[in-house]
């Protein structure tokens, strides 16, 4: 599995802000982003596909217990996350 930088910048982004609030919730956070990252590994056609999209390769995943979904794109041989999207940012602002 492959994180793109805009991922990876995402997920900085969430744990900075949850840690300036609550290190405990940070690490609650970034704990649930990992389960959903074994998932999709584990289960690469899991998820469903990502409202305004029109990529059936394109599909996402909820982060649980928080309002985070995880973005991610089916590949022949490998899965790669393009977004960790929170539910009120644009949707499909990663697609770009």
């Amino acid at each position: 599995m492959r994180l793109r930088p805009t991922a990876k910048a995402d997920l900085r982004e969430a744990v900075e802000w949850y840690r300036a609030r609550d290190a405990d919730l940070a690490n609650r956070f970034l704990n649930e982003v990992y389960e959903v990252l074994a998932l999709i590994e584990r289960f690469p056609n899991i998820g469903g596909p990502v409202y305004g999209i029109n990529q059936p390769d394109v599909r996402e995943l909820p982060v649980n217990s928080f309002p985070y979904a995880v973005i991610f794109r089916r590949e022949e041989y490998r899965t790669t996350v393009v977004a960790i999207a929170h539910a009120r940012k644009r949707p499909g602002y990663w697609n770009e």
